[in-house]
């Protein structure tokens, strides 16, 4: 369809979903030669599957303010998708793309053998992610203290020890189970 993907993979993702189980043609540029494949997708349960890989590139150098700056658009991109992404889960209820912990082991230790650029990276967006999840307003987190003691202040008094240990138990295992939830399904994933 003469669709140009720009070395962005979320381009190539809704090319994927809509041909799925079809012939497609490729052309890649290679050490500056126009090369053609026709590539068969082979069928999948939210679209296709190509066997193909995004490469991270050297960063060249530049100077300090140039990197900050880049340093800011790059958090300021990944924080956009995140909060989009989260949008998403609750929007649609939709847990596919949500991974645990055995899954974020799995790609960090892949991450480390592809080199420190990869590890970093994906330990950076890791941080970013936790940043975003402690400014949610549930109780146990930071944004949920800010709230409750927004609540506190409109009501004019504090609540009671005993309502707050309920709420924080509530939370708590609601987050447990959660947990649990995404643990089995990261299981599952390896079979």
């Amino acid at each position: 369809d003469n669709k140009k993907l720009n070395n962005k993979a979320e381009n190539i993702f809704p090319i994927l979903k809509e041909k799925a189980g079809q012939k497609i043609s490729v052309v890649a540029m290679r050490k500056n030669k126009q090369r053609n494949f026709s590539v068969q997708l082979r069928q999948a349960t939210n679209g296709a599957i190509i066997g193909a890989a995004f490469i991270m590139k050297d960063i060249p150098a530049m100077s300090l303010l140039s990197a900050l700056k880049n340093g800011f658009l790059m958090t300021f991109s990944i924080t956009k998708k995140m909060l989009v992404m989260l949008k998403s889960l609750f929007d649609k209820k939709n847990i596919k793309n949500v991974v645990g912990p055995i899954r974020i082991l799995t790609e960090a230790t892949k991450s480390a053998s592809k080199g420190l650029n990869f590890l970093l990276l994906l330990l950076a967006i890791f941080s970013l992610n936790l940043a975003i999840l402690n400014l949610l307003p549930i109780p146990i987190f930071d944004g949920g203290q800010a709230l409750l003691y927004s609540i506190e202040a409109i009501m004019g008094r504090s609540l009671s020890v005993k309502v707050r240990e309920k709420i924080a138990l509530g939370c708590w295992i609601l987050l447990i189970g959660l947990w649990i939830i995404i643990s089995i399904k990261d299981i599952l994933h390896f079979f």
